[in-house]
C-alpha cells in the first residue's frame, strides 16, 4: 500500500538539500518506488514530502541512501511521520 512521507530538518538550508538529493541521485530522477517529492523552506528549515508505492520501498531507500546522505552531512531529521495513502492520482 502506498505512503505518505513528512520529513522536516531543523537547520536545514536549501543549499544543504540540494547537496544531499545530488549524493542520493535524486537531484535530476526520483528514486525507485517513490511516486513523487516535494520541498519546501519552513521556518527553521526544509520540509520533504514524497509518497511511495510502499513502505518498504520507503525502508529501503531510507536505509540503503538517505540515512547514510544524512550522516556524511552532520544532519538528523526531526520529525519523519510515515501515512498509509487510501489513494494515489498523478497526472500523465
Amino acid at each position: 500500500m502506498a505512503v505518505l512521507v513528512t520529513v522536516d530538518i531543523a537547520g536545514l538550508s536549501q543549499q544543504q538539500f540540494e547537496s544531499i538529493a545530488r549524493d542520493v541521485g535524486t537531484s535530476t530522477q526520483l528514486a525507485a518506488g517513490n511516486l513523487f517529492r516535494a520541498a519546501l523552506p519552513i521556518v527553521g528549515g526544509w520540509r520533504v514530502i514524497s509518497a511511495w508505492e510502499s513502505f518498504e520501498l520507503f525502508q529501503t531507500y531510507m536505509r540503503e541512501r538517505l540515512r547514510p546522505a544524512y550522516e556524511r552531512a552532520g544532519i538528523e531529521p526531526t520529525r519523519l511521520e510515515v501515512a498509509t495513502l487510501a489513494e494515489v492520482r498523478i497526472a500523465s
